[in-house]
């Protein structure tokens, strides 16, 4: 299955700024990836970085080829340091090319990695960034009395955190 096309999808729901990338083969199977992004300055870097820095790495190469490709990409673009926008776009890419290589298996991504190992997960809550003590609280308690045992909250000043 040889890559024609990655397309970077900025989407926005109210405050929150998403980061899809699609990625068609030329026998028009189609994968989605995505990639941390919560603000809309990030926003635009991770989609320019995926359509005018890595697409071009892709184009025209093997679906299968994906590990040894996304290895090729870290290492030209290492010099950007191993966290950030490129491995972010990157991560998008290579979610995208699992996709693909399960829905061509008629597999889940997990069976292509080797299979469940566990018949349970922990679940950890990632809110939302509100800047209010009180939506963070009330978040927070609905989020916990679902039952996770951990959440993670996205606000930086400490007055916020500390409520």
């Amino acid at each position: 299955m040889i890559i024609a096309k990655i397309e970077p999808l900025a989407l926005s729901a109210g405050s929150l700024s998403l980061l899809l990338c699609r990625v068609t083969t030329k026998s028009g199977l189609i994968g989605y990836g995505e990639c941390l992004c919560n603000r809309p300055p990030m926003q635009q870097a991770l989609f320019a970085t995926i359509r005018d820095a890595l697409a071009a790495l892709y184009i025209g190469k093997s679906v299968d080829d994906r590990e040894a490709l996304n290895l090729a990409a870290r290492r030209r673009f290492a010099s950007f340091g191993r966290a950030g926008t490129v491995l972010n776009a990157l991560a998008a890419i290579e979610i995208a090319l699992w996709d693909i290589a399960g829905k061509a298996a008629g597999k889940s991504v997990s069976e292509l990695l080797g299979g469940a190992r566990r018949t349970r997960l922990p679940v950890m809550a990632s809110l939302d960034k509100y800047d209010d003590k009180a939506k963070v609280r009330a978040r927070l308690e609905q989020a916990l009395a679902t039952g996770v045992k951990a959440a993670k909250v996205h606000e930086a000043p400490l007055e916020i955190i500390e409520e």
